[in-house]
């Protein structure tokens, strides 16, 4: 695999999927951030086993492939790096990947692309479209009374459900329950519910607002819930 990109748009792909990155985990892939080359596209993803974020972005690509290096080694090299594009080339056969950019040239070795979980695709087909605004005032008024006690790992989630245009969520902790009922501006499906983590929701909040996103999309499939956000998939 090879591809040049500009160093900006990768740097600031990378910093997001990262976010998703698995700290301590018997399964060494889930440290790392997965890279796929194809088609003029450069595809990210990470995940920690319960949160997952996806990214693309368009690169000049030599050689098809794919990799998965050590994602917070790789988050810390990219805010080192200087020049306007960054080449990276994979050696398959040293197991090794060589990131150039500017007077910058580094080597990072690759963790196994096949222990690396497969992360769902972007939502789409019956997919639900929510107006971004009104979802994250509720998010960010309810999600707060989520358990964060991971025994009881149910109620670390906020009950989410849409019909006939009403958003509606619940969280509680035991000690305190928190309820909103939101009208919204939706198309695609008109029902949905499901239990989503509290954290997940945190996160499609942030990146949202960060984004500057004015619709987001929606759907459960295979016992997950999958949110797309412009070029950004949450799971």
């Amino acid at each position: 695999m090879k591809f040049v990109a500009p160093r900006s748009d990768l740097v600031n792909e990378i910093q997001l999927v990262a976010r998703a990155v698995g700290g301590r985990s018997g399964i060494q892939a889930l440290g790392g951030i997965r890279l796929r080359a194809t088609n003029g596209t450069i595809n990210l993803g990470a995940t920690d086993a319960e949160l997952s974020l996806q990214s693309t972005l368009s690169a000049t690509i030599a050689s098809e492939g794919e990799v998965v290096l050590p994602g917070r080694l790789l988050a810390d090299l990219m805010r080192v790096l200087d020049g306007d594009q960054v080449e990276l080339e994979s050696q398959s056969e040293a197991g090794r990947v060589t990131i150039k950019a500017g007077s910058s040239c580094f080597s990072l070795r690759v963790l196994s692309t096949e222990d690396f979980p497969r992360l769902p695709a972007p939502p789409s087909g019956d997919v639900l479209n929510i107006a971004a605004t009104p979802l994250i005032a509720t998010i960010d008024r309810v999600a707060r009374a989520a358990s964060r006690d991971e025994t009881r790992p149910v109620l670390t989630g906020v009950l989410v459900s849409v019909s006939n245009g009403t958003l509606r969520m619940i969280a509680t902790d035991s000690y305190r329950l928190s309820v909103k009922e939101t009208d919204l501006k939706t198309s695609g499906q008109d029902s949905f519910k499901a239990n989503v983590p509290a954290r997940a929701l945190r996160e499609l909040s942030r990146l949202a607002g960060e984004r500057k996103i004015d619709e987001i999309t929606a759907i459960a499939q295979d016992n997950q819930i999958v949110f797309g956000l412009g070029g950004a998939t949450l799971s």
